[in-house]
C-alpha cells in the first residue's frame, strides 16, 4: 500500500522529471511466508480462545456457530473475510505473474505473499537494480510459483539461487522448512545462474574456496 515513488521521491524522480522514473539500486528483503487467506480459528480465538484446543472438526465448527450467532461477531468476521478479498481483488489489479495456467489449470489456487513481494520487487528496482530476498524452498519447487520464475527469469537476471535445509535453525521456523536465497538484477534475460540445492551451513556462502 506504500506509494513508494511518492514517499522517495529523489529516488525514482531524481531530475524532478516524472517523465522519467528510476529506483532503488538494491533492495534486501525477507518477506512474510504466509498464505493470503483468512483463518477463520484464530479469528474466532480472540472471542473464545478455547477453540484452539477443539479437539475435532466438529466441536470446533459447534463453538463457530455459536460465536456467529452474536451479530457483533458476525459482522466482525464478514468484514475480516472481506478484507482479503480486496486485497486479492488488488493483486489482480496490480501484478501480472501471480496466477499462471499450467496443463491447463490454474497452478497454485492459493496466493502466498512472498510472490507479491518478489513481483513487487522488481517495479521497484532501477533499469540496473539488484535485489537479494529471502523466500521459501516454494520459489523454485512449488508449481504456485511458475509465474515468478518466469519473471525473475525471462524479464530479469536471477544471479543465484541457494537452497537451505533448516536443520541447524538458522532460523526460528520449523527444522523441516527450506528456505532459498535469491538474488537478481533487473536487466534479463537469465542466461545462467549459480545455484545450489539441501545446504545447512551458512559460512558456506562465504568460503571462496567453495564450489
Amino acid at each position: 500500500a506504500l506509494p513508494f515513488d511518492l514517499v522517495f521521491p529523489e529516488v525514482f524522480y531524481p531530475n524532478g522529471d516524472v517523465t522519467h522514473r528510476v529506483g532503488f539500486d538494491a533492495e534486501l528483503g525477507n518477506p512474510p511466508w504466509d498464505a493470503i487467506q483468512f483463518k477463520s480459528k484464530e479469528f474466532f480465538a480472540s472471542f473464545e480462545f478455547q477453540i484452539l484446543n477443539a479437539p475435532t472438526k466438529r466441536e470446533r465448527e459447534t463453538i463457530e456457530r455459536r460465536l456467529l450467532s452474536d451479530s457483533g461477531i458476525r459482522t466482525k468476521f464478514e468484514t475480516y473475510q472481506n478484507e482479503f478479498e480486496q486485497r486479492k481483488r488488488a493483486n489482480d489489479a496490480l501484478y501480472q505473474y501471480q496466477k499462471v495456467i499450467v496443463d491447463g489449470d490454474l497452478a497454485g489456487r492459493q496466493l502466498d505473499e512472498f510472490r507479491v513481494f518478489m513481483e513487487r520487487n522488481t517495479q521497484l528496482l532501477a533499469p540496473n537494480g539488484v535485489t537479494g530476498i529471502v523466500v521459501p524452498s516454494a520459489f523454485h519447487a512449488n508449481a504456485g510459483a511458475t509465474g515468478v520464475r518466469k519473471l525473475y527469469l525471462e524479464e530479469m537476471n536471477l544471479l543465484c539461487c541457494y537452497s537451505f535445509e533448516n536443520r541447524r535453525k538458522l532460523f526460528e521456523i520449523h527444522r523441516s522448512f527450506k528456505f532459498a536465497l535469491v538474488v537478481a538484477s533487473r536487466q534479463g534475460p537469465t542466461s545462467d545462474f549459480r545455484c545450489a540445492f539441501y545446504l545447512h551451513d551458512e559460512n558456506w556462502l562465504f568460503d571462496e574456496t567453495g564450489t
